[in-house]
């Protein structure tokens, strides 16, 4: 958007519709979805469609959009550079992916077992 006018309006109109909802990755756009369709939901259907334990998942995120999905797993984790809904949903915050924050993180989460 070329001015936060424009999004809000954008987010306005799209919360007058029913059954649609927008996410908020990052300040300059927005992504518009069926409501309840989001990566959380993605995992969940994941996890139910491969027979795996939602609450072994590990999940990282740094975007307004990736709330749901480090709220849902089992472990959620937030990168160093994430967005404040997302630090706030995740159970755990790690580097950066500049600093390998992902693989530090998987390390040493399976060496805790």
């Amino acid at each position: 958007f070329k001015d936060e006018e424009t999004r809000d309006a954008m987010m306005a109109a799209v919360d007058a519709i029913e059954g649609i909802c927008y996410l908020t990755p990052e300040a300059e756009h927005i992504e518009v979805c069926v409501l309840g369709a989001n990566k959380g939901s993605a995992l969940a259907w994941l996890c139910e469609h491969e027979d795996l334990d939602l609450s072994s998942s590990v999940a990282f995120g740094d975007g307004g959009n990736d709330v749901e999905l480090v709220a849902t797993a089992g472990v959620g984790v937030a990168m160093g550079n994430a967005l404040r809904p997302c630090l706030e949903a995740a159970n755990l915050t790690c580097e950066s992916n500049d600093e390998g924050g992902v693989g530090r993180t998987l390390l040493r989460l399976l060496s805790e077992g």
